[in-house]
């Protein structure tokens, strides 16, 4: 095609067959009866209707367009502001047509002609008894029509130009411009104006040939097929109809009239047995969720179907609609469809199926559409408009961001953590070092230097957090609200987290310490007696706690309890948003409440189980549980004090149930199947080296050890033991000093109280066994008193005034009991230094040798026998072959007071076995 003027071919449009113009359109046919269209003007004339073919014929108006496919029927579009292409219902046959201003007509296999438009009845009213039409035209308002005998006829709105000029006859051609008309008339031999081209159709249909030929009237033709005469092929219009293969072929006309004949150059005719109009889509779907696939064919003979997955036939899948529901990993992939006919089969093109295991939802942006494909994805984090993935291999993924924000930094790598705050990311390295990006507007993605022995971050709003190894926290960005202000004294932290105006730090015994809001608000707080804290989360003016027994607790601004949603135990995992938050039970279900402005609460229900989840700021996100255990936390070395409490907390993905087993030193703690540690009351026995062992029915995972180092505190120390020791926190608690002693070091001190009050220490044991303290008291005679309580029982022998140390001993009994002292005062006065002291407090047990039990057995080439003693004792295992020589195997330490032994076989001889304590 060449054009000309305002318009510009398209690259590369080849094997044209015939153009047309109109308005600010054109249109060009193809051989293979496809349309392409190009105008000036962007507008709604210019896309060609999906799944247009087949196509013989192109035709348009002022500001529309028509195409006539093989089949005699047509098809319309553009502009339809006058109706001109609603084409009337049932009309079919049609072997030629032409548009106007506002109007379509179409000229029909028998000779008639049909005309549409709502512009008035001057155009649609065709002249009565008007048969034998040839050849239609039609101008601006008006149409001309010629009929077989030469004559023609014209109509619309305007009298010059439907005016037909009296005696015109012997017409060969018409043609009609905006309001005049031209006719060619003489005696000519027949001449083709354009070719036949090649068509290819669909079994069953029906398609159309027409000789397009001007000539001296009247005109006679005869089709062939391959050379040879078609009986009864005697009209312009070769018309085939239900298609079948013996009619495929070269097909030709010869056209004849009084003064000669000419013969049309050969259009092969091939057949398919029909046409996929609508090839299987790509798509993803949530693992565990719903989709479908499909194929539209055109076909007149009916249709069967074999669905196929990677080139296997799926059983039962012989619809034209593949339904997919509660999809798993296993069907991901290429899916193609074989289609069969009658006439023949054709294989589809294959559709991707992916199955993400991310699901994203809420949101007012892109934040939950992820990037298609993103595999082992182990964390996520959420800001206000992005989000951002960490996969198993270290590198991060980060998608949507309506400011422009989140390109994660080229070559980021060893990522083993992640968090957002309101527009920008954090990342903790493998070696403990932090990349931040994004918005720094407040300094929160400039990472203080030198900053390093990081192990755990968090972002929010304008702020960044990050915890270091030895407990303690170093926060950068905005401190309009003190948030980058740390509080006082503020140590053994071991995870924060962020709001909007305020910060949580997490301490390792369990308790929390919160910070932030704006000078003269209410400052940020914590609930009372909020303990067994294993994780923390913040957003918006609100924060979630979880304990280590599951349960939940909220609260907003200044400790304000909140009310909870229903269902809400056995949690494993929180996440805030600005005004919504989310849980995560062990069970794999997520539950949330609070703002769904953006749908953010409209939890998927067909992603189940979960294994991790995230908030961002009106989004949230969740990964689905799936493949073997990847354990996606560290565990951190913990230091703690006899008596106090302890947590080790694991996070971890994989198929659903994950199993957990807590080591210590490589032995199974009893007990320890949780994913929380929970360790109270600790004493030197449970110092050691902890890991933990996931697992699932594809695998197992572990990490390295971390050590919990036991300490005597200040009491303990004080008072020579390793038992778990409570008192007041207030001054009237007691205390160590070194003044005043029975050992020459130290002892313990009752705190300063004032008339009619009391100062407590307290302690328990298990008995059996004897226990020994040595007390002092400077009081007031006969008032203010140093008493001891054994179970709450006041116990003879209480000291008051000016007694020097002395010894007392109490036998204790079987079972647990509490021991407690205390120095009282009563209404008035005081003499001496008015304090008591105890030091030197000893608790002894009977020794119980070690014993075997439990009956022998032998597994993988191990007996296995267990040994019972005293808890705490260390334990030397030995072996004989003659009572005589014996050799040690493995020292154990007594757990719990039993110890289940593997001990390797030997030879075949029979072998003796003790128990020795060292």
């Amino acid at each position: 095609v060449v054009g000309w003027g305002q318009t510009t071919v398209p690259t590369g449009l080849s094997n044209v067959v015939a153009v047309a113009a109109g308005g600010n359109l054109n249109l060009a046919l193809r051989n293979d009866g496809n349309v392409v269209s190009w105008g000036n003007y962007p507008n709604v004339q210019v896309p060609v209707p999906v799944g247009l073919s087949n196509v013989v014929a192109i035709a348009m108006g002022q500001n529309h367009n028509l195409a006539l496919r093989g089949d005699g029927t047509l098809v319309a579009w553009g502009y339809n502001d006058f109706g001109q292409i609603t084409v009337p219902a049932g009309l079919s046959n049609v072997v030629a047509m032409a548009g106007g201003a506002y109007h379509s007509v179409a000229l029909r296999g028998d000779g008639t002609v049909a005309v549409w438009t709502s512009n008035g009845s001057a155009l649609t009213t065709v002249p009565s008894g008007l048969t034998n039409v040839v050849t239609v035209t039609s101008g601006y308002s008006h149409i001309v029509a010629m009929r077989s005998d030469g004559s023609v006829v014209a109509w619309g709105y305007y009298q010059p130009q439907t005016t037909v000029p009296t005696g015109l006859s012997n017409v060969v051609a018409v043609a009609a411009g905006g309001s005049h008309n031209l006719a060619l008339t003489g005696t000519l031999a027949p001449t083709l104006k354009s070719s036949l081209f090649a068509q290819t159709v669909i079994a069953g249909t029906t398609t159309t040939f027409r000789a397009n030929t001007s000539g001296s009237l009247p005109s006679y033709y005869q089709w062939r097929l391959n050379g040879a005469n078609i009986l009864g092929a005697t009209n312009i219009s070769l018309i085939l109809t239900n298609m079948s293969i013996n009619q495929v072929g070269s097909y030709s006309v010869v056209i004849s009239n009084s003064f000669g004949n000419v013969t049309s150059s050969s259009a092969e005719l091939g057949m398919v047995p029909f046409v996929i109009t609508n090839q299987p889509p790509s798509k993803h779907v949530i693992i565990g969720g719903s989709t479908s696939l499909s194929v539209g064919c055109e076909s007149v003979l009916p249709l069967t179907y074999q669905w196929r997955l990677r080139g296997t036939n799926i059983p039962g899948a012989t619809a034209s609609t593949l339904i997919l529901t509660n999809v798993n990993l296993s069907q991901d992939g290429g899916y193609t469809v074989l289609v069969s006919n009658t006439a023949g089969s054709v294989l589809s093109a294959k559709g991707a199926l992916t199955v993400d295991l991310l699901a994203a939802w809420g949101g007012t942006y892109g934040q939950i559409s992820p990037p298609g494909g993103l595999s082992n994805v182990v964390a996520v984090a959420g800001g206000n408009d992005q989000s951002l993935a960490l996969r198993s291999d270290g590198t991060v993924f980060s998608w949507e961001d309506y400011f422009g924000q989140l390109s994660v930094p080229l070559g980021l790598s060893n990522v083993v953590a992640v968090a957002s705050g309101e527009y920008h990311f954090l990342a903790l390295r493998a070696d403990s070092t932090v990349v931040a990006w994004g918005n720094n507007s407040k300094g929160q993605a400039t990472v203080p230097l030198g900053l390093n022995n990081v192990v755990a971050v968090a972002g929010g709003g304008n702020v960044s957090l990050a915890v270091r190894a030895g407990g303690d926290v170093v926060a950068w960005g905005d401190n309009t609200s003190r948030q980058t202000t740390m509080p006082d004294g503020l140590s053994s932290v071991v995870a924060v987290a962020v709001g909007a105006e305020h910060c949580l730090a997490l301490r390792d015994d369990g308790t929390v310490v919160a910070w932030g809001f704006d000078v003269g608000s209410p400052p940020a707080n914590v609930p009372t007696g909020l303990s067994n804290v294993v994780a923390v989360a913040a957003g918006g003016y609100s924060s979630l706690a979880l304990l280590a027994d599951g349960d939940v607790f909220a609260w907003v601004f200044c400790c304000v309890l909140l009310t909870l949603t229903a269902g809400i135990s056995n949690v494993v995992a929180v996440a805030k948003g600005n005004n919504h938050s989310l849980v995560l039970r062990a069970d794999g279900k997520m539950i949330a409440w609070g703002s769904n402005q953006y749908g953010q609460t409209n939890v998927p229900i067909t992603v189940v189980p979960f294994a991790a989840i995230a908030c961002g700021y009106f989004h949230s996100i969740g990964i689905s549980a799936f493949g073997p255990p990847f354990i996606t936390t560290r565990l951190r070395n913990r230091q703690v004090s006899v008596g106090g409490n302890v947590y080790f907390r694991v996070e971890a993905m994989g198929e659903w149930p994950l199993h957990y087993q807590w080591q210590r030193n490589g032995v199974n703690v009893p007990g320890g199947t949780n994913q929380v540690l929970r360790l109270t009351g600790v004493t030197t026995n449970d110092a050691g080296n902890y890991s933990v062992i996931v697992t699932n029915t594809l695998g197992t995972a572990t990490i390295p050890s971390a050590s919990l180092t036991v300490k005597f505190g200040a009491i303990q120390s004080s008072l020579d033991n390793n038992l778990p020791w409570n008192t007041d926190d207030s001054a009237s608690g007691w205390f160590a000093q070194t003044t005043t002693t029975h050992d020459g070091v130290d002892a313990a001190q009752s705190g300063l109280i004032w008339h009619d009050q009391e100062s407590w220490l307290e302690s328990s044991v298990t008995g059996p066994g004897t226990l020994t303290y040595w007390w002092k008291v400077s009081s007031e005679p006969d008032y203010d008193y140093l008493d001891f309580y054994l179970d709450g029982v006041l116990q003879p022998g209480s000291i008051s005034g000016e007694v020097l140390w002395q010894k007392r001993t109490n036998t204790i009994a079987s079972g647990t009991h509490s021991l407690r002292w205390v120095y009282s005062k009563d209404v008035s006065d005081s003499f001496g230094q008015d304090a008591g002291w105890v030091d030197e407090v000893k608790f002894t047990t009977p020794t119980v040798p070690p014993q075997f039990g439990g009956g022998l057995s032998m597994t993988n080439g191990l007996f296995n026998l267990q040994l019972t003693g005293t808890p705490g004792d260390s334990v030397v295992i030995e072996s004989s072959l003659n009572l005589t020589t014996w050799l040690p195997l493995q020292t154990n330490t007594l757990p719990l007071g039993s110890l289940n032994l593997s001990i390797p076989r030997g030879t075949n001889q029979q072998q003796f076995f003790r128990a020795r304590i060292q």
